[in-house]
Protein backbone atom coordinates (compact mmCIF):
# COMPACT_ATOMS: atom_id res chain seq x y z
CA UNK A 1 0.00 0.00 0.00
CA UNK A 2 2.81 2.20 1.03
CA UNK A 3 4.46 2.07 -2.43
CA UNK A 4 1.63 2.35 -3.95
CA UNK A 5 1.01 5.49 -2.48
CA UNK A 6 4.38 6.51 -3.42
CA UNK A 7 4.48 5.68 -6.92
CA UNK A 8 1.16 7.30 -7.10
CA UNK A 9 2.90 10.87 -5.56
CA UNK A 10 5.70 10.25 -7.80
CA UNK A 11 3.83 9.63 -10.98
CA UNK A 12 1.19 13.11 -9.81
CA UNK A 13 5.05 15.28 -9.61
CA UNK A 14 6.09 14.11 -12.92
CA UNK A 15 3.00 14.75 -14.33
CA UNK A 16 1.93 18.06 -13.01
CA UNK A 17 4.97 20.08 -11.76
CA UNK A 18 5.77 22.81 -14.02
CA UNK A 19 9.26 21.70 -14.95
CA UNK A 20 10.12 26.10 -14.67
CA UNK A 21 9.47 26.47 -11.37
CA UNK A 22 12.83 25.48 -9.39
CA UNK A 23 14.44 27.23 -6.63
CA UNK A 24 18.08 28.47 -5.86
CA UNK A 25 20.54 26.15 -3.61
CA UNK A 26 23.46 26.22 -3.41
CA UNK A 27 24.91 26.43 -7.01
CA UNK A 28 22.36 25.14 -8.52
CA UNK A 29 18.58 25.45 -9.19
CA UNK A 30 16.28 22.46 -8.29
CA UNK A 31 12.54 21.94 -7.29
CA UNK A 32 10.14 19.63 -6.97
CA UNK A 33 10.21 18.20 -10.21
CA UNK A 34 13.77 17.08 -9.92
CA UNK A 35 13.16 15.73 -6.75
CA UNK A 36 10.61 13.65 -7.83
CA UNK A 37 12.67 12.36 -10.90
CA UNK A 38 15.57 11.43 -7.97
CA UNK A 39 13.16 9.65 -6.59
CA UNK A 40 12.07 7.71 -8.73
CA UNK A 41 15.42 6.43 -10.42
CA UNK A 42 15.88 5.56 -6.72
CA UNK A 43 12.42 3.50 -6.32
CA UNK A 44 13.77 1.93 -9.82
CA UNK A 45 16.75 0.77 -8.25
CA UNK A 46 14.73 -0.43 -5.19
CA UNK A 47 12.61 -2.50 -7.08
CA UNK A 48 15.51 -3.94 -9.49
CA UNK A 49 17.23 -4.68 -5.98
CA UNK A 50 14.12 -6.57 -4.19
CA UNK A 51 12.13 -8.27 -6.83
CA UNK A 52 12.45 -11.36 -8.92
CA UNK A 53 13.13 -11.00 -12.57
CA UNK A 54 10.53 -9.11 -14.39
CA UNK A 55 11.57 -8.95 -18.00
CA UNK A 56 12.41 -12.01 -19.75
CA UNK A 57 14.75 -12.30 -22.98
CA UNK A 58 12.74 -13.99 -25.31
CA UNK A 59 10.05 -10.93 -25.23
CA UNK A 60 12.16 -10.02 -28.39
CA UNK A 61 9.77 -6.73 -29.23
CA UNK A 62 10.30 -5.39 -25.70
CA UNK A 63 13.79 -5.80 -25.87
CA UNK A 64 14.24 -4.12 -28.83
CA UNK A 65 12.42 -1.24 -27.56
CA UNK A 66 14.48 -0.94 -24.94
CA UNK A 67 17.86 -1.78 -26.66
CA UNK A 68 16.36 1.18 -29.17
CA UNK A 69 15.84 3.54 -26.42
CA UNK A 70 19.60 2.90 -24.80
CA UNK A 71 20.96 2.84 -28.30
CA UNK A 72 19.36 6.45 -28.84
CA UNK A 73 20.72 7.93 -25.45
CA UNK A 74 24.19 6.64 -26.31
CA UNK A 75 24.32 7.92 -30.00
CA UNK A 76 23.08 11.25 -28.92
CA UNK A 77 25.70 11.72 -26.07
CA UNK A 78 28.82 10.00 -28.22
CA UNK A 79 27.28 12.81 -31.50
CA UNK A 80 27.75 15.41 -28.49
CA UNK A 81 31.20 14.60 -27.65
CA UNK A 82 32.76 14.93 -30.68
CA UNK A 83 30.19 17.73 -32.05
CA UNK A 84 31.15 20.96 -32.52
CA UNK A 85 30.39 22.26 -28.69
CA UNK A 86 31.06 19.51 -26.97
CA UNK A 87 30.90 20.98 -23.60
CA UNK A 88 27.52 22.84 -23.85
CA UNK A 89 25.87 18.96 -25.65
CA UNK A 90 27.01 16.96 -23.57
CA UNK A 91 25.39 18.70 -20.46
CA UNK A 92 22.49 19.25 -22.81
CA UNK A 93 22.05 15.35 -23.06
CA UNK A 94 22.35 14.29 -19.35
CA UNK A 95 20.40 17.09 -18.44
CA UNK A 96 17.50 16.17 -20.66
CA UNK A 97 18.45 12.12 -19.99
CA UNK A 98 17.94 12.35 -16.07
CA UNK A 99 15.18 15.18 -16.97
CA UNK A 100 12.54 12.71 -19.34
CA UNK A 101 14.41 10.06 -20.14
CA UNK A 102 14.38 8.27 -16.75
CA UNK A 103 10.66 8.77 -17.06
CA UNK A 104 10.78 5.74 -19.33
CA UNK A 105 12.68 3.80 -16.84
CA UNK A 106 10.87 4.73 -13.81
CA UNK A 107 7.45 3.64 -15.76
CA UNK A 108 9.18 0.55 -17.00
CA UNK A 109 9.70 -0.78 -13.62
CA UNK A 110 6.05 0.26 -11.97
CA UNK A 111 4.71 -3.01 -13.15
CA UNK A 112 6.78 -4.89 -10.60
CA UNK A 113 5.37 -2.93 -7.73
CA UNK A 114 1.66 -2.56 -8.91
CA UNK A 115 -0.44 -2.71 -12.27
CA UNK A 116 0.86 0.04 -13.76
CA UNK A 117 -2.10 0.76 -16.30
CA UNK A 118 -4.87 0.94 -13.17
CA UNK A 119 -2.35 3.40 -11.34
CA UNK A 120 -1.56 5.39 -14.50
CA UNK A 121 -5.69 6.02 -15.16
CA UNK A 122 -6.04 6.64 -11.66
CA UNK A 123 -3.74 9.29 -11.65
CA UNK A 124 -4.92 10.58 -15.13
CA UNK A 125 -8.31 11.22 -13.17
CA UNK A 126 -6.55 14.10 -10.70
CA UNK A 127 -4.07 14.91 -13.16
CA UNK A 128 -6.56 16.13 -16.22
CA UNK A 129 -8.85 18.46 -13.71
CA UNK A 130 -6.00 20.14 -12.42
CA UNK A 131 -4.56 20.63 -16.03
CA UNK A 132 -7.64 22.08 -17.22
CA UNK A 133 -8.23 24.57 -14.14
CA UNK A 134 -4.40 25.90 -14.43
CA UNK A 135 -5.89 26.59 -18.21
CA UNK A 136 -8.81 28.57 -16.84
CA UNK A 137 -7.26 30.82 -14.47
CA UNK A 138 -5.09 32.03 -17.23
CA UNK A 139 -7.76 32.44 -19.89
CA UNK A 140 -9.77 33.98 -17.13
CA UNK A 141 -6.72 36.30 -15.91
CA UNK A 142 -5.51 36.85 -19.85
CA UNK A 143 -2.03 35.97 -18.53
CA UNK A 144 0.06 33.00 -18.25
CA UNK A 145 0.87 30.55 -14.94
CA UNK A 146 4.35 31.43 -14.83
CA UNK A 147 3.22 35.30 -15.30
CA UNK A 148 0.96 34.96 -12.46
CA UNK A 149 3.62 32.73 -10.10
CA UNK A 150 6.24 34.85 -10.77
CA UNK A 151 4.42 38.26 -9.57
CA UNK A 152 4.03 36.55 -6.44
CA UNK A 153 7.16 34.12 -5.46
CA UNK A 154 10.83 35.80 -5.71
CA UNK A 155 12.52 33.51 -8.48
CA UNK A 156 14.92 34.63 -10.59
CA UNK A 157 15.20 32.89 -13.88
CA UNK A 158 16.47 33.25 -17.33
CA UNK A 159 15.61 36.73 -19.37
CA UNK A 160 15.23 35.03 -22.91
CA UNK A 161 13.59 31.63 -20.75
CA UNK A 162 10.82 34.42 -18.74
CA UNK A 163 9.86 36.07 -22.21
CA UNK A 164 9.36 32.19 -23.50
CA UNK A 165 7.03 31.25 -20.96
CA UNK A 166 4.78 34.44 -20.48
CA UNK A 167 5.07 36.12 -24.37
CA UNK A 168 4.17 35.82 -27.22
CA UNK A 169 0.68 33.65 -26.12
CA UNK A 170 -1.81 35.70 -28.21
CA UNK A 171 -2.83 34.05 -31.52
CA UNK A 172 -4.98 35.70 -34.01
CA UNK A 173 -6.37 38.12 -31.18
CA UNK A 174 -7.25 34.93 -28.67
CA UNK A 175 -5.43 34.09 -25.78
CA UNK A 176 -3.59 31.18 -26.03
CA UNK A 177 -3.83 28.72 -22.55
CA UNK A 178 -0.62 26.73 -22.02
CA UNK A 179 -1.54 25.33 -17.96
CA UNK A 180 1.23 23.70 -16.01
CA UNK A 181 3.42 23.77 -19.22
CA UNK A 182 5.87 26.08 -21.22
CA UNK A 183 4.03 26.31 -24.17
CA UNK A 184 0.84 26.01 -25.17
CA UNK A 185 1.64 23.64 -27.94
CA UNK A 186 2.83 21.44 -25.64
CA UNK A 187 -0.27 21.45 -23.48
CA UNK A 188 -2.31 20.84 -26.89
CA UNK A 189 -0.46 18.03 -27.69
CA UNK A 190 -0.33 16.33 -24.34
CA UNK A 191 -3.97 16.55 -23.94
CA UNK A 192 -4.44 15.39 -27.66
CA UNK A 193 -2.37 12.15 -26.40
CA UNK A 194 -4.48 11.45 -23.52
CA UNK A 195 -8.08 11.67 -25.37
CA UNK A 196 -7.15 8.32 -26.77
CA UNK A 197 -6.65 6.59 -23.69
CA UNK A 198 -9.87 8.20 -22.39
CA UNK A 199 -12.18 6.51 -24.80
CA UNK A 200 -10.30 3.46 -23.78
CA UNK A 201 -11.41 3.97 -20.05
CA UNK A 202 -14.92 5.01 -22.05
CA UNK A 203 -15.57 1.92 -23.22
CA UNK A 204 -14.23 -0.16 -20.36
CA UNK A 205 -16.80 1.07 -18.22
CA UNK A 206 -20.30 0.28 -17.56
CA UNK A 207 -23.49 2.42 -16.95
CA UNK A 208 -22.73 5.57 -14.99
CA UNK A 209 -19.39 4.23 -14.57
CA UNK A 210 -18.43 6.06 -18.13
CA UNK A 211 -19.18 9.29 -16.61
CA UNK A 212 -16.13 10.03 -14.91
CA UNK A 213 -13.45 9.08 -18.71
CA UNK A 214 -16.30 10.95 -20.51
CA UNK A 215 -16.03 13.87 -17.94
CA UNK A 216 -11.83 13.67 -18.72
CA UNK A 217 -12.20 13.35 -22.11
CA UNK A 218 -14.50 16.23 -22.24
CA UNK A 219 -11.65 18.16 -20.35
CA UNK A 220 -8.91 16.87 -22.88
CA UNK A 221 -10.93 18.45 -25.51
CA UNK A 222 -11.73 21.38 -24.06
CA UNK A 223 -7.66 21.67 -23.43
CA UNK A 224 -6.58 21.20 -26.90
CA UNK A 225 -9.20 24.11 -28.07
CA UNK A 226 -8.03 26.74 -24.79
CA UNK A 227 -4.61 26.05 -26.39
CA UNK A 228 -5.20 27.34 -29.64
CA UNK A 229 -2.72 24.63 -31.04
CA UNK A 230 -3.44 23.40 -34.31
CA UNK A 231 -1.38 20.97 -33.93
CA UNK A 232 -3.09 19.64 -30.79
CA UNK A 233 -6.04 19.13 -33.09
CA UNK A 234 -3.96 17.09 -35.54
CA UNK A 235 -2.43 15.40 -32.63
CA UNK A 236 -6.39 14.52 -31.39
CA UNK A 237 -7.69 13.44 -34.67
CA UNK A 238 -4.41 11.37 -35.60
CA UNK A 239 -4.95 9.93 -32.30
CA UNK A 240 -8.35 9.29 -32.27
CA UNK A 241 -7.75 7.09 -35.58
CA UNK A 242 -5.00 5.36 -34.66
CA UNK A 243 -7.34 4.24 -31.51
CA UNK A 244 -9.48 3.04 -33.84
CA UNK A 245 -7.20 1.06 -36.56
CA UNK A 246 -5.10 -0.41 -33.32
CA UNK A 247 -8.54 -1.72 -31.83
CA UNK A 248 -9.31 -3.88 -35.10
CA UNK A 249 -5.87 -4.86 -35.56
CA UNK A 250 -5.82 -6.52 -32.14
CA UNK A 251 -8.82 -8.55 -33.28
CA UNK A 252 -6.32 -10.37 -35.15
CA UNK A 253 -9.17 -10.98 -37.76
CA UNK A 254 -7.56 -9.57 -41.28
CA UNK A 255 -10.59 -9.86 -42.77
CA UNK A 256 -12.73 -8.01 -40.29
CA UNK A 257 -9.85 -5.91 -40.27
CA UNK A 258 -10.09 -4.60 -43.71
CA UNK A 259 -14.00 -5.06 -44.26
CA UNK A 260 -14.29 -2.66 -41.36
CA UNK A 261 -11.23 -0.26 -41.48
CA UNK A 262 -11.16 0.72 -45.42
CA UNK A 263 -14.74 1.99 -45.61
CA UNK A 264 -13.99 3.74 -42.26
CA UNK A 265 -11.01 5.26 -43.16
CA UNK A 266 -12.19 6.38 -46.37
CA UNK A 267 -15.58 8.38 -45.10
CA UNK A 268 -13.70 9.63 -42.74
CA UNK A 269 -10.67 11.22 -45.16
CA UNK A 270 -13.42 12.24 -47.11
CA UNK A 271 -15.20 14.41 -44.45
CA UNK A 272 -11.72 15.46 -42.88
CA UNK A 273 -9.29 16.05 -45.87
CA UNK A 274 -10.63 19.83 -46.14
CA UNK A 275 -10.04 20.06 -42.22
CA UNK A 276 -6.50 18.14 -41.88
CA UNK A 277 -5.41 20.14 -44.49
CA UNK A 278 -6.18 23.57 -43.71
CA UNK A 279 -4.42 22.38 -40.19
CA UNK A 280 -1.18 21.90 -41.72
CA UNK A 281 -1.27 24.69 -44.30
CA UNK A 282 -3.04 27.07 -41.98
CA UNK A 283 -6.47 28.59 -41.58
CA UNK A 284 -4.86 32.34 -40.90
CA UNK A 285 -2.05 34.05 -42.43
CA UNK A 286 -0.14 33.74 -39.37
CA UNK A 287 -0.62 30.23 -39.36
CA UNK A 288 0.01 29.76 -42.54
CA UNK A 289 3.18 31.88 -42.18
CA UNK A 290 3.99 29.87 -39.16
CA UNK A 291 4.29 27.08 -41.66
CA UNK A 292 6.42 28.62 -44.12
CA UNK A 293 8.87 29.84 -41.08
CA UNK A 294 9.37 25.75 -40.30
CA UNK A 295 9.71 25.50 -44.47
CA UNK A 296 12.33 28.09 -44.18
CA UNK A 297 14.18 26.03 -41.11
CA UNK A 298 14.37 23.33 -43.18
CA UNK A 299 16.29 25.01 -45.90
CA UNK A 300 18.76 26.72 -43.45
CA UNK A 301 18.55 22.94 -42.22
CA UNK A 302 19.21 20.75 -44.72
CA UNK A 303 22.63 21.89 -46.46
CA UNK A 304 23.44 21.49 -42.27
CA UNK A 305 22.15 18.24 -42.10
CA UNK A 306 24.54 16.95 -45.41
CA UNK A 307 27.41 18.51 -44.22
CA UNK A 308 27.34 15.87 -40.81
CA UNK A 309 24.87 13.08 -41.98
CA UNK A 310 25.95 10.19 -40.03
CA UNK A 311 26.02 11.60 -35.96
CA UNK A 312 25.33 15.36 -36.77
CA UNK A 313 26.86 18.73 -34.98
CA UNK A 314 26.10 18.04 -31.53
CA UNK A 315 23.14 18.52 -28.99
CA UNK A 316 21.86 22.01 -29.19
CA UNK A 317 23.50 23.10 -32.28
CA UNK A 318 20.33 23.01 -34.52
CA UNK A 319 19.28 26.11 -32.70
CA UNK A 320 22.11 27.79 -34.23
CA UNK A 321 21.99 26.02 -37.44
CA UNK A 322 18.53 26.78 -38.56
CA UNK A 323 16.69 28.39 -36.00
CA UNK A 324 14.88 32.04 -36.61
CA UNK A 325 14.05 35.11 -34.10
CA UNK A 326 10.92 35.38 -33.33
CA UNK A 327 9.52 38.77 -32.96
CA UNK A 328 10.40 38.97 -29.48
CA UNK A 329 14.35 38.57 -30.31
CA UNK A 330 14.22 34.63 -29.04
CA UNK A 331 15.63 31.92 -31.31
CA UNK A 332 12.96 28.81 -31.91
CA UNK A 333 13.05 25.77 -34.22
CA UNK A 334 10.09 24.10 -34.90
CA UNK A 335 10.37 20.66 -35.67
CA UNK A 336 12.20 18.01 -33.38
CA UNK A 337 12.88 15.73 -36.10
CA UNK A 338 14.54 18.35 -38.25
CA UNK A 339 16.43 18.97 -34.09
CA UNK A 340 17.22 15.59 -34.09
CA UNK A 341 18.73 15.45 -37.97
CA UNK A 342 20.90 18.26 -37.28
CA UNK A 343 22.00 17.22 -33.14
CA UNK A 344 22.03 13.37 -33.55
CA UNK A 345 21.95 12.93 -37.23
CA UNK A 346 20.19 10.03 -39.46
CA UNK A 347 21.66 7.63 -36.63
CA UNK A 348 19.68 9.29 -34.01
CA UNK A 349 16.17 9.88 -36.10
CA UNK A 350 16.56 6.07 -37.16
CA UNK A 351 16.93 4.82 -33.48
CA UNK A 352 13.87 7.24 -32.48
CA UNK A 353 11.56 5.95 -34.83
CA UNK A 354 12.86 2.97 -33.89
CA UNK A 355 11.65 3.21 -30.35
CA UNK A 356 8.05 4.30 -31.33
CA UNK A 357 7.59 1.96 -33.96
CA UNK A 358 8.50 -0.78 -31.45
CA UNK A 359 6.16 0.55 -28.72
CA UNK A 360 3.12 0.33 -31.56
CA UNK A 361 3.97 -3.23 -32.43
CA UNK A 362 4.59 -4.03 -28.16
CA UNK A 363 0.80 -2.73 -28.29
CA UNK A 364 -0.43 -4.57 -31.31
CA UNK A 365 1.19 -8.05 -29.93
CA UNK A 366 -0.25 -7.46 -26.50
CA UNK A 367 -2.48 -10.16 -24.99
CA UNK A 368 -4.43 -9.88 -22.14
CA UNK A 369 -7.78 -9.20 -20.90
CA UNK A 370 -9.75 -6.90 -23.76
CA UNK A 371 -10.21 -4.28 -21.29
CA UNK A 372 -6.45 -4.10 -20.74
CA UNK A 373 -6.03 -4.46 -24.64
CA UNK A 374 -7.87 -1.29 -24.44
CA UNK A 375 -6.21 0.71 -22.15
CA UNK A 376 -2.77 -0.18 -24.33
CA UNK A 377 -4.01 0.87 -27.48
CA UNK A 378 -4.91 4.10 -25.71
CA UNK A 379 -1.45 4.98 -24.95
CA UNK A 380 0.15 3.37 -28.20
CA UNK A 381 -1.99 5.73 -30.34
CA UNK A 382 -1.11 8.94 -27.50
CA UNK A 383 2.43 7.44 -28.54
CA UNK A 384 1.22 8.11 -32.19
CA UNK A 385 -0.24 11.21 -31.37
CA UNK A 386 2.48 13.17 -29.90
CA UNK A 387 4.97 11.90 -32.57
CA UNK A 388 2.91 13.52 -34.96
CA UNK A 389 2.72 16.68 -33.33
CA UNK A 390 6.94 16.60 -32.75
CA UNK A 391 6.68 17.73 -36.22
CA UNK A 392 5.53 21.16 -35.63
CA UNK A 393 7.44 22.01 -32.50
CA UNK A 394 11.08 20.87 -30.73
CA UNK A 395 9.98 20.98 -27.79
CA UNK A 396 10.81 17.99 -25.17
CA UNK A 397 7.43 17.92 -22.67
CA UNK A 398 5.11 16.25 -24.78
CA UNK A 399 8.58 13.76 -25.80
CA UNK A 400 8.56 13.02 -22.10
CA UNK A 401 4.70 11.67 -22.41
CA UNK A 402 6.09 9.41 -25.46
CA UNK A 403 9.00 7.85 -22.78
CA UNK A 404 5.76 7.45 -20.32
CA UNK A 405 3.73 6.15 -21.96
CA UNK A 406 6.14 3.31 -23.95
CA UNK A 407 7.61 2.39 -20.37
CA UNK A 408 3.60 1.81 -19.49
CA UNK A 409 3.00 -0.41 -22.33
CA UNK A 410 5.86 -2.43 -21.65
CA UNK A 411 5.50 -2.79 -17.90
CA UNK A 412 1.52 -4.32 -18.71
CA UNK A 413 3.11 -6.40 -21.29
CA UNK A 414 5.93 -7.83 -19.01
CA UNK A 415 3.33 -8.11 -16.01
CA UNK A 416 0.89 -9.89 -18.34
CA UNK A 417 3.73 -12.42 -19.58
CA UNK A 418 4.59 -12.78 -15.73
CA UNK A 419 0.75 -13.70 -14.64
CA UNK A 420 0.20 -16.17 -18.15
CA UNK A 421 3.74 -17.58 -17.04
CA UNK A 422 2.72 -18.49 -13.78
CA UNK A 423 -0.87 -19.40 -14.40
CA UNK A 424 0.79 -22.71 -16.62
CA UNK A 425 2.51 -23.81 -13.66
CA UNK A 426 1.52 -26.33 -10.99
CA UNK A 427 1.27 -26.16 -7.90
CA UNK A 428 4.51 -27.92 -7.08
CA UNK A 429 6.88 -26.40 -9.92
CA UNK A 430 5.74 -22.73 -8.40
CA UNK A 431 6.23 -23.72 -4.84
CA UNK A 432 9.76 -24.95 -5.90
CA UNK A 433 10.33 -21.90 -7.95
CA UNK A 434 9.82 -20.08 -4.07
CA UNK A 435 12.51 -21.79 -2.67
CA UNK A 436 12.81 -24.74 -0.38
CA UNK A 437 11.16 -24.28 2.36
CA UNK A 438 7.87 -22.90 0.14
CA UNK A 439 8.50 -26.24 -1.85
CA UNK A 440 8.51 -28.27 1.83
CA UNK A 441 5.16 -26.93 2.65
Amino acid sequence: MAAALTLSFLLLLLMLWPKYLSFDIGPTRIGPYHFAVLAALGMVGVMHLRTQRFFRGDDLIALVAILAFLAFWFVRLLASSIGLDPGRSVYLVLREALMSGSVFLFALSLGKATDPLRLFTRMMGIAIPIMLMAALIEMRQQRTLPDLIFSVLPIQIDAEFWLDLTLDKIRDGGFRAQSLFTHPIMYGVVMAGLMPLCAAMTLNARGYAKTLPLMLGLCCVIGVWLSGARSGQLAALMGLGAFGAILLAMNRNTVKFFAVALPFAGLAGIFLYQYVLALIVGRTSNEQLSSYVRGIMWDYGWPAFLRRPILGHGDGLSLDLAGLKTGYGIRTIDDYYLTLLLDSGIVGLVLAALFVGTIVIAALTYRASPKEQRLVAGLASGVVAIAIAQKANSLQEAVTYIYLFGGLILAARARASLAARRARRTPVQYAVSQGPLAAAR
